[in-house]
Order: C-alpha cells, then structure tokens, then sequence
C-alpha cells in the first residue's frame, strides 16, 4: 500500500459521514455484533488488524483508486445519502469519493454487464430488480445480483493497449463466482414472456462486459456506443393530472368496501392499459409523472 495513507482517508470519511448523517456507526464488515465506530476518537493510527475488519478487502487499483467494503447503519434512507444538494453528497465529489451499495456481502462485486437503453440518472433500480428476481434468482436455485448505476468501460479493439471507451451504465453486479450463471440466466429470459409480465424490464437486453465467441469485443464496443447514442436520444415526455399510478390502494371499512373495489379494479385496469400503451415504445418512468423516451 505503497503512498497511500489507509487509516488517515478511512478517517475523513467517517469524520465527515458522523457529521453529515444522523445516528451513522461503522461495523465490523463480517460481525454485526462487533463494536460499532461512531467517532474518529475510536479509530487507531496504526492497527493492521483494525482496518482489516472495518475496512473489508481494501486495495489500491491499477489506476491508483483505494477501494473496498465497509458495513455502516444510520437512520436516513440510501436515496437521502445520495442527494446532490446535500453537503455529505457534495463532499463526497469534492474529495472523489464514490459510494455503492451492495444488496450482499461479498469481497468485491463483479460487473456482468450492463442493460443496453437503461438510463442510469432515471433507471428505477428496485422496481427492475423486483421484476427481474422471479426469473434471474428464482426461489429454488437463488443468487446474488444488484443493479447499480455507474461508469463502466470497454475496451475499442482485441489489441493489447487498446483505447477503452468510458460511459454512464445500469450495470447488473453479482459475485465473481457467480457472473457466469447471472449471464445467462438474463440470456435465457423471454422477451416475449416478459412483455406480457414484466413491463418495465423486458425493453433492456443485457450486453456482456467479457468477451466470447459470440460477443467480441468489436461487438461490444459498437453496443456500448449505440446505447450512449440511445440516451442522448431521449427526451422528456410530460404528463398531466397523472396521479398515484403506483400506489397500492387498500380500504377497511365495509360500509364502502364494495364501491372502493369497483374503483381499485378500475384504477388497476387504467395503470395496466397506460403501461402497454408505453411498453409500445422504448420509455423510463421518471418520478413526479416524466417519462424519458428515445
């Protein structure tokens, strides 16, 4: 770990993460029960095994990026962490910090690949990874995967030192053990069938970041381009007097049980019929009733 200083960047981050964030604690990454870190007065100068605990799997990359996996629990949600207008966020810019969430503990998470057309500033993570759970991780046979909005590269040509080409992506993570069969579980799925269930997914294929016989880098590369490409294309669709389209009505009191029945059967038809009428075209359901097409 050759110039890199691990315990004084381990301590900014939390100092700045206990100021920012209400009731934020660092715990040991594979021990719950461990003690938990809520002040930089906790944190040794010198302790090998400490950093190791708290500060899972942590190494310098090729390009000279620290990284590794932290455990930590606070009392705001993930979406209030990441808010741009937020001093915790903009500190986190100012000072080239990136934080990802992982659904599963693992040493590192590996990129399978990214979803061709998904906009990565409107993707709506939770609801994909709910329609994609049934098929890519069904009960009987379960495994890890996260869909995560970052920067990813591939590489222009199979030469050795060839230029790569950066750009903004879904990309669906897992363990590396397990990159294989998440590849093609989302190979396997139907489109056809996932038009008719899965309305919000079925419109992005998954593109491989590892090349094979089938998919070259050439191959790649060219989709890589064709998806920038599809997102500078969209635009912004705006929809009026659209409300609650995603909210699940329920109503307890007999006396209009019935009446709210008929209502919530038609509330649920009119959803249904606006979500074909989009699954028509390429779209992303924005918040605040946005759509962005290409």
């Amino acid at each position: 770990m050759v110039g890199v200083n691990v315990a004084e960047l381990f301590r900014r981050w939390v100092f700045s993460s206990t100021s920012s964030i209400p009731n934020f604690s660092v715990l040991p990454y594979d021990d719950d029960k461990g003690t938990q870190i809520i002040s930089t007065d906790q944190l040794p100068t010198h302790n090998r095994d400490f950093y190791t605990t708290y500060y899972h799997n942590h190494r310098v990359l090729a390009h000279g990026n620290l990284t590794g996996m932290v455990q930590f629990q606070c009392s705001v949600p993930w979406h209030i962490i990441k808010n741009p207008d937020l001093d915790f966020f903009k500190w986190l810019k100012l000072n080239q910090v990136f934080l990802n969430r992982t659904k599963f503990k693992t040493d590192t998470l590996f990129p399978s690949g990214f979803l061709l057309g998904a906009h990565p500033g409107s993707f709506h993570h939770d609801d994909a990874e709910a329609d994609l759970t049934p098929n890519v991780s069904p009960l009987d046979d379960p495994i890890d995967f996260q869909l995560s909005s970052r920067s990813v590269s591939v590489a222009s040509s199979p030469q050795k030192g060839a230029p790569r080409f950066s750009f903004q992506a879904v990309v669906v993570e897992s363990l590396a053990n397990q990159a294989a069969k998440v590849r093609e579980r989302f190979f396997s799925l139907n489109p056809q069938v996932l038009h008719a269930t899965h309305l919000y997914t079925h419109l992005y294929p998954l593109i491989p970041f590892l090349p094979s016989k089938d998919w070259t880098v050439e191959k790649i590369h060219s989709l890589a381009r064709l998806h920038v490409t599809m997102l500078h294309n969209q635009r912004l669709v705006f929809l009026h007097n659209l409300q609650d389209i995603k909210i699940q009505f329920t109503y307890q009191e007999q006396a209009f049980s019935k009446l709210f029945s008929r209502y919530s059967e038609l509330h649920q038809l009119m959803n249904r019929i606006l979500l074909q009428t989009l699954s028509s075209f390429p779209c992303t359901i924005l918040e605040n009733n946005i759509l962005r097409y290409y």
